[in-house]
This record gives C-alpha cells, structure tokens and sequence, in this order.
C-alpha cells in the first residue's frame, strides 16, 4: 500500500509520490485561496476543523456518548508523564496485549510515564515511533520528546478498546512511525505516507502534537482521527481481503448520502484509491463519529453512514472491552 500528501498551509509545490493503493492524509486547516492551488498532479487533502459547536456552544470532540470519568481509557490524563515509573508496568502491559488478542478482555494499566513509554508504545499498541529513516521528499528527520509520545499513547487508547481491532493491527508485529519535518512547518498542521505494513513516515507530527492542550480539546480527537485513518492503512497492506471485502460490500450505493464518487465524503482527496480511502476514513470515523471535509461533511457516522458503520464495527472493530 502506497499513499502521499501535502501538508502545507498553501501551495503544493512537490508532486505526489506514485501511488496503488491509496492513503494519503493530512491533519490541517486551509482556506479557499490554498486550496484552488492543489490539483490532480500534486494533491493536497483539506481537512476542515472537524467539530463545529453544538447548540449549546460548546465543541463535540468525544469518540463516544457518555464516558465515564472513572475509565482509565476515558479519563482526563497527565500528557508530561510526571507519574513515578513503576517497573511493575511494563510486565503487565505484555499482559493486557495477550488478554486484548486471547480472550477480549480488557486490562486496565496505569497511564505510561517517560520512564516507559516507547516500551508501553511497543508492548500495547506495536508502535515504534523514532526520526525518519526512510527517503522522503528529502526532508529532515525530526523526533518527539516523551510528552507528544504519550499524546499518541492515548489517542491509540481509543481503538485499542474494541475487541477487534487489537488483533487487526495486531501489536506482535510492529511498525515504525517515521518522523519529518517539512520545509514550511504549520501550527496544527502535519501530513502521512504509509509505504507498507511496516511503516508510516509522517510529516511535522510534532506540529499537530503541538496543538493539543488535552483529551477533551478538539484538536486531541483531530489527530487522534488522522493517526487512526493511517493506521487503517497498515490494516489493509496486512489483511488485503479486508479491503476486498469493504469494496464488494457495495457500500458507496447503500450509503449513498455518505459518498462522492466513491469516496466518503469527509476524505478530502479525490484523486486517490476510493476503497482504500474509505475504508481507512471508515476506521477514522467510527472513533471520531464526526468529521468536517473540505468536499462533505459527516455529523453522525453511525447514524448517517448505517451500513458503513455496521460494516467496520463488524469486520473492524467488535464490541468495546
């Protein structure tokens, strides 16, 4: 699976690499004017602000109604990993990985410190995140310090509690989050091309890491959205009848209110692999449950996408832990 993007506020100067299965996202914020200066040669994905206030003013950015504060998967965390290290966590986070994978049942483990958390990333959730390696444009690497890994940390807590979608990414065979920075670096604005099942190189993660103060702001489920669409991804490059089974599944006819020209409409690109996006906007979504795109707007994934969200909670996701 091969997938590129743009990510700069403004002109898309690079051409987009070669692509076969789509995947290319962006996690920014772009007007009309940036906009007119992407098109099919060199591609740019404008994602809107994705919550827009409700009625009562304030910002819909939680993945489900209702959470409860008691939840360690749920409650509000400290992102600068101040909690002493305890060596008791890294044993048992092998452990809720076997029980996520063996029997469904979820394992609640104390929050990740900077004493642990590239092993808890490796342990939990089969992430390694390092400065890029990979040719990329020929960009810079760059790296994050132990506060954005923990970011990450909890935004993979979302997915990671459904019973199936552990043994889809499967944490036993892990992969790479390269790490770039780009030549224009934008507040809240970052980019990623997965080139296999091994790796996601990613661009100005940092910037988009940046922007999110916690777990209730918008910006945590933004980002959260955009790595969870990537990760979809990775699923694809390594069950590739998944993504054979999403297209025959004819979904873009029985939701037809939720595509454009094959394409869910929140994704913003139009000029990659309809199937593949939407399955990966799919995964997106059924955390995220809203999205504002540039070419459509989602409210309500479940409601207004009922047989897409079926499909992905069947085929995808399970029943929450």
């Amino acid at each position: 699976m091969v997938a590129a993007a743009c990510a700069l506020l403004g002109a898309c100067a690079e051409p987009g690499l070669a692509e076969t299965d789509g995947g290319r996202n962006d996690a920014r914020v772009v007007d009309d004017a940036s906009a007119s200066s992407c098109d099919e040669e060199n591609p740019c994905e404008m994602i809107d602000p994705p919550w827009e206030p409700e009625a009562d003013g304030g910002l819909d950015a939680s993945p489900d109604e209702g959470t409860d504060a008691s939840d360690p998967f749920d409650a509000p965390a400290a992102m600068d990993g101040s909690r002493p290290a305890d060596a008791a966590r890294d044993s048992a986070s092998d452990v809720r990985v076997d029980a996520l994978r063996d029997t469904g049942v979820r394992v609640a483990l104390p929050p990740p410190t900077c004493a642990n958390i590239d092993q808890r990333l490796r342990a939990d959730f089969g992430i390694v995140i390092r400065p890029g390696t990979l040719a990329f444009e020929g960009l810079a690497s760059e790296d994050i310090g132990c506060a954005d890994r923990i970011k990450v940390y909890q935004m993979f807590e979302l997915p990671f509690a459904y019973e199936r979608y552990p043994r889809r990414l499967d944490p036993s065979d892990a992969f790479t989050m390269h790490l770039y920075r780009g030549r224009s670096p934008t507040l809240g604005s970052c980019s990623a091309y997965v080139p296999s099942s091994q790796a996601m190189q990613i661009r100005d993660l940092s910037q988009c890491l940046r922007s999110v103060s916690g777990r209730t702001d918008s910006d945590f489920m933004r980002i959260a959205m955009f790595l969870i669409h990537e990760s979809g991804h990775i699923i694809t490059a390594r069950t590739p009848s998944l993504r054979t089974a999403f297209s025959t599944a004819n979904l873009p006819s029985r939701d037809a209110s939720c595509y454009d020209r094959g394409f869910l409409k929140s994704y913003s690109l139009r000029s990659t692999n309809p199937v593949s996006e939407s399955f990966a906007e799919s995964v997106a979504l059924f955390i995220g449950r809203r999205k504002v795109g540039s070419l459509g707007t989602i409210n309500d994934f479940r409601r207004d996408c009922p047989n897409t969200f079926a499909w992905v909670r069947d085929n995808v996701f399970g029943d929450p832990l």
